[in-house]
């Protein structure tokens, strides 16, 4: 198959059926209802795709910490 960050395509196939389900509880009308959601604006998406970044932010920030405080090792 793939390497690196491809080599998983069943938790690919996962994450793109998550992303369809979800997208489809916040734009269909009769699962809007079901689900009490609303459809979400261009802001609302640069809003969410933000907040989710911090993760990113902050678990980079944590490694970075980790290996400064890491002794170096020979080689």
């Amino acid at each position: 198959m793939g390497r690196g960050l491809f080599r998983n395509a069943w938790l690919w196939l996962a994450v793109a059926a998550g992303f369809a389900l979800q997208t489809a509880v916040i734009y269909l009308p009769g699962l809007q209802r079901a689900f009490g959601t609303v459809a979400l604006g261009a802001g609302d998406w640069l809003l969410c795709a933000g907040v989710a970044f911090t993760v990113v932010i902050a678990r980079e920030a944590g490694k970075s910490l980790v290996a400064q405080r890491r002794p170096a090792q020979a080689s």
